[in-house]
């Protein structure tokens, strides 16, 4: 009985010292289970990106245009370019990690001479990203490439800002498949970021004293 009271209060002991969850980081897994729900393997989420434009809009490259071909062909309205940039695109499985919302990554392919003014890299080589937080960054999704980007051209010079919505860039009704909770989350996302870079810098400082 004794060894009994005594791995229970151990038990609750470890239970008050494990780490609170944040009400962000709860938001995120909430996030990450639901799209991982909807999206279990890369076939899936392929086939849902097939065929589609979609935006996005941060702060560093402003708005950006983006039609994903069912062939694995990707064309980029980028701020300030005169054509569309190509690429590739694909969704993989990472082999490195457990199933989960973290397993699933947006892969693109751009060519050695094109050049991303926000890293300074040029293309030429496969670069990921995690497709939870891709996917949390899409604003606005529509069926088909109602922008003729696949052709190369472009409808005008896209400005970096201000934000404008599909509707606003092809000046006519356009009905956007929104992606659920996108918007609190992104910010969510900005928000554990930041707090994140600050945990970083506190430890910095502390180790170097």
């Amino acid at each position: 009985m004794r060894v009994i009271l005594a791995l229970l209060a151990s038990l609750a002991m470890t239970a008050c010292t494990l780490p609170a969850i944040s009400p962000e980081r709860a938001q995120i897994e909430e996030w990450e289970a639901g799209m991982s729900a909807r999206f279990p393997d890369a076939a899936t989420l392929r086939s849902f990106l097939a065929g589609k434009t979609y935006r996005i809009f941060g702060s560093r490259h402003g708005n950006q245009v983006e039609y994903f071909h069912q062939n694995g062909r990707a064309y980029l309205w980028y701020p300030g370019n005169r054509s569309a940039v190509p690429s590739l695109w694909t969704v993989r499985e990472r082999e490195d990690v457990r199933p989960g919302p973290g397993k699933l990554e947006i892969c693109f392919l751009y060519g050695p001479r094109s050049y991303n003014p926000v890293t300074r890299r040029s293309g030429g080589q496969w670069e990921c990203e995690r497709a939870i937080f891709m996917m949390s960054k899409i604003i606005e999704i529509v069926p088909g490439d109602i922008f003729g980007l696949a052709s190369g051209s472009i409808p005008s010079t896209l400005p970096k800002t201000p934000e404008r919505s599909l509707a606003q860039l092809a000046g006519r009704p356009v009905a956007p498949t929104l992606l659920p909770s996108a918007p609190a989350i992104r910010k969510v996302y900005r928000i554990e970021m930041r707090q994140s870079i600050e945990r970083s810098a506190r430890r910095a400082r502390n180790s170097s004293r």
